[in-house]
């Protein structure tokens, strides 16, 4: 890394170790197992903060902000991103099937998402041959069957994609979505400035800088 650097990566889970075997041990690189509600790491300590993928799956998504905050330094910039509350959150299935499964053990659930991706991949098949691309994809996701045709994976890539996914949705205790106003709101409250909320590839995408 340029200038000596040091990226410091955290998950609460066992994940840590995969992320360990997956990345060349260097002086430039620190993981660790932490709670963000409660980082291991000196106050205004950090340059900059990268945080996608997670805040939804917080109890509090704006203490979690709050918390990462704290480590920045004065200047620091701050960047993240939200599952998005909008006119489809109603209606996508895995809100209302997730009340059960989340109460599943891991090992039930992945094994239930295999057999249950098996049984419909002809269903999957049928709906990518008989509808425009979009239209199948959006009903695939409605009948919880994850659709990356768009990654122009080999056959086998797309279901074991789909067993992974199919896993991720329904497995998380926690999946709040919010309105963008709301993301910009705990953005501000937390201390930054110059905060900006956007559109992004998984939902919102919110920075700022800290005073």
């Amino acid at each position: 890394m340029c200038g000596g650097g040091v990226v410091i990566s955290f998950d609460y889970s066992s994940a840590i170790d995969a992320s360990a075997l997956s990345n060349t041990p260097s002086e430039h690189l620190l993981l660790l197992q932490a709670s963000i509600f409660e980082l291991p790491l000196r106050e205004q300590s950090a340059d900059k903060c990268f945080c996608f993928g997670v805040l939804q799956h917080t109890p509090s998504a704006k203490m979690a902000i709050h918390s990462l905050v704290k480590v920045l330094k004065s200047g620091g910039e701050f960047v993240c991103d939200h599952y998005p509350f909008n006119k489809n959150t109603p209606f996508n299935t895995k809100y209302w099937v997730r009340p059960i499964t989340s109460r599943l053990p891991h090992k039930v659930l992945y094994n239930f998402g295999k057999r249950y991706i098996d049984f419909m991949w002809g269903v999957f098949k049928w709906n990518r041959r008989t509808f425009a691309p979009k239209v199948a994809n959006r009903i695939n996701w409605r009948l919880l069957i994850p659709d990356y045709s768009s990654e122009n994976l080999s056959e086998e890539k797309l279901k074991e994609w789909a067993y992974l996914d199919f896993f991720d949705m329904l497995s998380p205790r926690y999946d709040r979505p919010i309105f963008m106003r709301t993301l910009h709101r705990y953005l501000v409250e937390a201390g930054l400035t110059e905060v900006q909320t956007k559109k992004g590839y998984n939902g919102w995408e919110g920075r700022g800088k800290k005073k």
